[in-house]
């Protein structure tokens, strides 16, 4: 068949198979780029579970990055997360500080799915290891602030910073979105003189 084809004609058919080709392609990924804003705005946290340990000297604390969406091209850059233990009443209000081991994990965020963040968090003292007990009590909450820094596409123009608080007396909880920045890095188009 193609034998009877001038050059001129299987030329054209090539163009034209190559036109086709590049038009679904388009379409993909355009169609993946229609879910960026729902992917950054869906995102969710979630405390999945808080364990108190027997001798009340380390509690366990696992967090759920999710997409809900089917966007591919989100990963962690960066998750942060400080725990202040508070009391209903109001009279305790004691802040542990920064968690330990969140900060070294990275990866895809892949569509309708997420990623698993854990912390075993040591307790150290008399004081420290009564506060956790009061928290399998329900005297106390746990409340996290968490900071989860993503990276897109658009990290040469912005990073994009998501801060979530989670209130924790039972799991799973889902965590409250408080704030969404993004803050640019200078890069990105030109401009004047």
């Amino acid at each position: 068949m193609f034998q009877e084809l001038g050059a001129r004609q299987l030329l054209t058919l090539l163009f034209v198979g190559f036109s086709a080709f590049s038009g679904i392609s388009m379409v993909f990924s355009a169609r993946n780029y229609m879910e960026f804003f729902p992917a950054t705005t869906g995102a969710t946290v979630e405390v999945v579970s808080l364990n108190v340990q027997p001798d009340g000297q380390q509690i366990n604390v696992v967090f759920t990055l999710k997409n809900p969406t089917g966007y591919s091209g989100i990963t962690l850059r960066a998750f942060q997360a400080s725990l202040t233990f508070k009391s209903s009443d109001g009279r305790v209000n004691r802040p542990y500080g920064d968690l330990p081991g969140v900060s070294k994990v990275q990866g895809p965020l892949d569509p309708h799915s997420g990623l698993e963040i854990t912390s075993q968090i040591p307790i150290l003292g008399q004081t420290w290891s009564g506060i956790a007990q009061n928290l399998t009590k329900g005297i106390l909450t746990a409340n996290f602030q968490v900071t989860v820094n993503l990276s897109t596409f658009l990290d040469s123009v912005a990073w994009l910073y998501i801060y979530y608080e989670c209130n924790v007396s039972q799991t799973p909880t889902s965590c409250d979105r408080t704030e969404t920045v993004t803050i640019p890095t200078g890069g990105g188009g030109g401009g004047g003189s």
